[in-house]
């Protein structure tokens, strides 16, 4: 009987944090629409949004300029320069790399594309704890030809482990 008590406790507690959640998003819903009737400018709308908890990690970030991929070479850390989101700040714009600041399941999604050159390639791969957990290659055989292509992974991630 124990067990299903334990397992009882836990589902409530679950219960509990989606209810907090959903009473969150509908009054940031409420917020939202207030703001759109009342034609407030993008920045005052910004500061309706809802402030992450200590547990949301998320980024967003891409290179923002053409570049060759040849002076890259083998293992070589791509450096994002250009950061949309970074709930969390576990993105370091610096060095290109994702240092998680809570355990957690993460979905990693990144594209590359080759296009311009006869004969323009390039391989990715998504590096977690110095092991190659997803790869992506594009091959781009004629000129001004664009070939684009998109990996995607889940990882669960332990922080200390």
């Amino acid at each position: 009987m124990e067990i299903y008590e334990k397992k009882l406790e836990t589902e409530i507690r679950k219960m509990s944090v989606i209810e907090n959640e959903v009473a969150e998003l509908r009054q940031w819903k409420r917020n939202i629409e207030q703001v759109f009737q009342a034609g407030k400018s993008r920045n005052e709308r910004l500061l309706l949004e809802p402030i992450p908890d200590k547990t949301s990690v998320a980024f967003s970030a891409y290179i923002s300029a053409s570049f060759e991929a040849p002076p890259f070479g083998v293992k070589h850390t791509f450096i994002y320069d250009h950061v949309e989101c970074n709930i969390g700040n576990g993105y370091e714009n610096l060095t290109g790399i994702f240092r998680p600041s809570v355990p957690g399941t993460y979905a990693f999604t990144w594209t590359i594309c080759a296009s311009g050159a006869r004969n323009s390639e390039i391989g990715v791969e998504l590096v977690i704890d110095n092991k190659v957990h997803g790869s992506i290659y594009v091959d781009s055989e004629t000129t001004n030809e664009e070939h684009c292509s998109t990996g995607f992974v889940i990882h669960t991630i332990q922080l200390g482990v």
